[in-house]
């Protein structure tokens, strides 16, 4: 719903621009999606004379500034950050970027996605299939490897709290 509603508004917006002679490609067609229990961005880069890496908290503005100014941007389709673990201060990140599955912050590209669909009939892993249907549509994802995210763990709600019940009961008979 988001997706399409985002579409919708980036559609509305080149339109108005374009009135006002602002070429339709130069509207950016970004926007972030993230779970609210996301609290805290890290950058990770090598120190310089160890193995160990340098955490240093940053915003979340710096973290997408970073990513818009990232040559041909507007090629990929999708765009993250690693979720934070104890094994990035042990260890930096070997490569700065990764083509992977992306979860709890990402920064959409909704003019490449447009025709993928979110399945409305899943309730949960709907990311992972997401992700998925991205790639297998030949479409770019890309993790920032040298950022993370903390989460901040919420003990109640989401797929915990939300019974699904089958539409359909199906009995098993005795013969």
């Amino acid at each position: 719903m988001i997706k399409e509603l985002s579409y919708h508004n980036l559609e509305l917006e080149r339109n108005r621009l374009e009135e006002q002679g602002v070429k339709r490609q130069d509207v950016w067609p970004f926007i972030v999606m993230m779970d609210d229990s996301c609290v805290l961005w890290n950058t990770h880069k090598p120190a310089d004379s160890s193995e160990t890496t340098e955490g240093t908290n940053v915003s979340l503005k710096r973290v997408l500034q970073h990513m818009e100014t990232t040559p041909k941007i507007s090629l990929y389709a999708m765009c993250g950050t690693r979720r934070w673990s104890s094994s990035l201060a042990r260890r930096s990140p070997s490569q700065p970027f990764s083509r992977c599955h992306l979860h709890d912050c990402i920064m959409l590209n909704v003019d490449l996605t447009q025709n993928v669909q979110y399945d409305l009939n899943r309730y949960s892993c709907e990311e992972v299939d997401f992700n998925l249907r991205v790639n297998s549509s030949g479409l770019l994802l890309c993790r920032f490897n040298y950022f993370s995210l903390m989460k901040k763990h919420i003990p109640v709600g989401g797929n915990k709290d939300f019974l699904v019940k089958p539409k359909l009961m199906v009995g098993v008979f005795g013969i």
